[in-house]
This record gives structure tokens, C-alpha cells and sequence, in this order.
């Protein structure tokens, strides 16, 4: 359902008669989601200089327009706040609207927000259960004044925080009856921080403290003995850790989730591991950026955990066709996969096509991919709907034109750098991939500017009608 149903229709329809502006009043009432408020490039669109902030005028049309919407909702529980441009004083009068707001989504409006920030939300949102929240400016003061206010958090998602340590963390206790789910993204907390966290919050299931420089094995070790109900895990970037991480995680018997990306640590071994503990449920695994895995720990992998449905294998530079025999032989729920970078071609292809549940596969910068490899893909994968194919040099119409032929769910594809690839390919996937809104065509030289533009506005078109509701 569309943002123009929801805000254009309904408001034409209140005023068509006092009967129905009753009806959508009441209707509006029953909301408990709102996440559909406009965008700041989608108000100012058509002007020139949309990009430019450069008057009170604009800031306040903007701002009338947000609150205007926010206050027909009352009832809404939870709001998702997703544009760049939002100040405070936005926030303060929106919150105001939205009075029972459980479930605050903050998490897309990257360093806008201040202290001052969060003392608008612990003033104006008494019965707070989830949080996200993105800023460099969150600090342990902050989180302070969080867990002064808010005893029942059920959630906090924190990201970009790297003025958060231990003292920070240690409020968080606060909640320790309630909360299940903590993400702290990119922050100054250590194993001690973590042994607090664990200690106190007995029932977390999502754990993610990823870019946190300062944790090491004992902090997966604390993860893994004191959350008996975790389901995700994800400690990407975290540059310590080794392999005795994924000795410790392997004893989580719930786990479904695990990412480890650019644990530049981690072996073999680590793959091996996992593949004999009790991680019978994991069903989605990022290890990109692992450049120590090769071969025998894909195989080792696979061969155990045969319910994967998502594998991040990206800037593996070690991984070659061998891995992918195991892959599309043994893992047949497989719907997304991420090769991007990798040194494969034609052998690998042919196996990959045999996940024919595949739904998302990411090529990109595979310098060998060609047609004769895409081929198979696009014969054996028919329910792709996302296909990242940029800078694969060597691919052509032939395989494109198939492509569009075969996979008719397509939704989202990539050609950035496909030099050989034209119009008459972008023809083929425009007439026969009804559901394609999402094109990325940069640096093709073959294809022409006029059907270039086409597409863009054709993108466009269905972007500005599917605007979340």
C-alpha cells in the first residue's frame, strides 16, 4: 500500500462527504505504525536547488507538512523517522503527536542527533520499549539519562557510538529483567563491559557489538556461557578475535545468525569448528572479509550445516571453483549469496546454479564471470529477484537478454561497468521483468542516454508510489 493511498486518497475522501471523513478519522485511529512520513528530496523534488539548505522556508514547509501527518495518527506505537533533515525541534512536536510511541526507529538519521536529542525523546516518550538510534555524539552521559528513565527496554540498537564505553554499558543493567536484544555498533567497550551486560541481561537473543576494537575471544566466550537463549551474534570488524570465538559460539544451540566479516583471524579451524558444535539451526553466515578461509573450511561448513539460507563469501581471496560444489549440492534453502570480488568463473557458476532457490546473488567485480557461466545461472536460478552483476567485464547482452528471459521476478539488477552490455539487453529486462523497479547502469558506454533516462524515470516512477507505509 502506497503513501498517496494512505495520505492523498483518504484526505479526498474526507472531504467527499461527513459520513466518510468519520470513517478515515476512525480508520486513522486504528494506525499503530507509522513510518510513512515524507521524505525531504521527494517534498522539494522538482526544484532546482533541492539538495541546497538554504532557507527557514523550506524548513518549515517541511516541518508543517511532517506534523501535520504525525498528528492525524495518535494512536501509533511505533514511528520510524527515516530523513536526513529532521532537527529537533521536529522531533520534540512529532513526539508530542504520538504520545503512546513504544517502538522509536531513529536509526536512519546518521549524526543529526544531539544530547539534547535524547533528552526530547526521555521527556516526551514515557513508555519506551525499543530504540535505534544512529549518532557519534551519544555518549555515556547519554545512555545515563536513558537508563534513568526507561527500566522495561526491550531493545536498544545503537550505532556509530564511539564515545560509549563500559560506564555506558554498565547503565544498561538498568533493564537487565527485560531486555533481549542489544547492538552496540562501533564503540569503546571491552570484554569487562560485555562480562557486566551478560552478567545482568540473562535473556539476551540479538548481540551485536561489531567494530569494537578493544573485545577479544573472551568476550565471545562470556556471549556464549551466559546467553543460553542467543539466536544472532554479530561481531564483525572486531579485529582480535580468532578462531577460539567460534569454539565458544558452537556450544549455542539457538544460534541462527552469525557474522564475523573482517576477523582477519579466523581460519579454517573456525569454519571447523562451528561445523561440529551444536549450531544446528544457523541459517545466515557472514564471514566476507575473512582472508584466511580457503577452501577445506567451505567445505567443512557446508558438509555440517546444510540449513543455510544466507552466505556472505565476499573478498574471500583464497575461495576458488571448489567450494561451490558443496554449496549448491548440500545447502537447497539457499536464497542469498554474496560472491562479490571473488576469483570464480565458468565451474563455479555451474554449481551455483543448482541453489534454485536463490533469490539474491551478488557477482560483483567477479572479473571471470562471462556469458557462458551466466548462462547457467539464469537457466538454473528462475526466482532470482536481486542480481548484482557490476564490473563483470566480460558479460554481454547474451547472457542479459536470458537473464530477462529466464528470471522474470527480477526486481533489482546491476550492471555498473558492464561494458559489453546495451540496449537492447536493458530492452529485453524493461519488457519482460514486470516487477524491475531498481536499475544501476553507470558506465555502460552501450547503452544509449535516451534509454538510460527511461529507466531512471521509470525507477523513479515506482519509487515515489511505494513509499513505506
Amino acid at each position: 500500500m502506497s503513501y498517496s493511498f494512505m495520505w492523498v486518497v483518504t484526505t479526498a475522501l474526507m472531504l467527499s462527504s461527513t459520513q466518510m471523513a468519520d470513517a478515515v478519522a476512525e480508520w486513522r485511529l486504528t494506525v499503530r505504525t507509522l513510518n510513512f512520513l515524507p521524505k525531504w528530496d521527494r517534498v522539494f523534488r522538482n526544484d532546482d536547488d533541492k539538495y541546497q539548505v538554504d532557507s527557514d522556508k523550506r524548513q518549515a514547509k517541511f516541518a508543517h507538512l511532517t506534523t501535520t501527518i504525525a498528528r492525524k495518527f495518535p494512536n501509533v506505537e511505533t514511528l520510524v523517522i527515516n530523513d536526513y533533515w529532521l532537527t529537533d525541534s521536529m522531533l520534540e512536536t512529532l513526539l508530542s503527536y504520538t504520545p503512546r510511541v513504544r517502538k522509536l526507529d531513529l536509526g536512519h538519521i546518521q549524526h543529526k542527533l544531539t544530547k539534547h536529542s535524547i533528552r526530547i525523546i526521555c521527556t516526551s516518550v514515557p513508555h519506551l520499549e525499543f530504540l535505534k538510534l544512529c549518532s557519534n555524539q551519544l555518549d555515556n552521559t547519554c545512555m545515563a539519562a536513558l537508563f534513568d528513565k526507561y527500566f522495561n527496554i526491550k531493545s536498544l540498537v545503537l550505532r556509530s557510538c564511539w564515545n560509549v564505553s563500559n560506564l555506558g554499558v554498565q547503565c544498561v543493567t538498568k533493564s537487565s529483567s527485560s531486555l533481549r536484544e542489544f547492538q552496540l555498533v562501533g564503540s569503546k567497550v571491552t570484554d569487562r563491559g560485555i562480562q557486566l551486560l551478560v552478567d545482568a541481561c540473562t535473556h539476551l537473543e540479538v548481540v551485536d557489538v561489531s567494530h569494537s576494537n578493544k573485545i577479544t575471544d573472551n568476550t565471545a566466550q562470556t556471549i556464549a556461557k551466559g546467553c543460553s537463549e542467543l539466536k544472532s551474534l554479530k561481531l564483525n570488524g572486531c579485529r582480535q578475535l580468532t578462531d577460539a570465538t567460534l569454539a565458544h559460539v558452537s556450544t549455542c544451540s539457538h544460534l541462527h545468525t552469525l557474522e564475523v566479516s573482517s576477523c582477519k583471524n579466523i581460519t579454517d579451524d573456525g569454519m571447523t569448528s562451528i561445523a561440529q558444535g551444536r549450531c544446528d539451526m544457523l541459517r545466515h553466515l557472514n564471514i566476507s572479509s575473512c582472508s584466511k578461509i580457503t577452501d577445506e573450511g567451505i567445505l567443512a561448513l557446508t558438509s555440517m550445516c546444510t540449513n543455510l539460507e544466507s552466505i556472505d563469501m565476499s573478498i574471500l581471496c583464497n575461495i576458488t571453483y571448489r567450494a561451490f560444489n558443496s554449496i549448491g549440492t548440500l545447502c537447497p534453502r539457499l536464497t542469498v549469496l554474496n560472491l562479490g570480488s571473488l576469483k570464480i568463473g565458468y565451474k563455479a557458476l555451474v554449481d551455483i546454479a543448482k541453489c534454485v532457490n536463490l533469490r539474491t546473488l551478488n557477482l560483483c567485480r567477479c572479473r571471470n564471470v562471462n556469458d557462458n557461466g551466466m548462462i547457467h545461472v539464469a537457466t538454473g536460478c528462475t526466482h532470482l529477484t536481486h542480481l548484482n552483476l557490476n564490473y563483470c567485464n566480460n558479460v554481454t547482452n547474451e547472457s542479459i537478454i536470458l537473464v530477462s528471459l529466464k528470471c522474470t521476478h527480477l526486481e533489482h539488477i546491476a550492471l555498473v561497468g558492464c561494458v559489453h552490455v546495451g540496449d537492447m539487453a536493458l530492452l529485453m529486462l524493461m519488457m519482460s521483468c514486470d516487477k524491475l523497479n531498481s536499475f544501476f547502469l553507470n558506465e555502460c558506454p552501450k547503452i544509449s542516454t535516451e534509454l538510460h533516462n527511461i529507466a531512471w524515470k521509470k525507477h523513479m516512477a515506482w519509487s515515489s508510489e511505494q513509499l513505506d507505509v
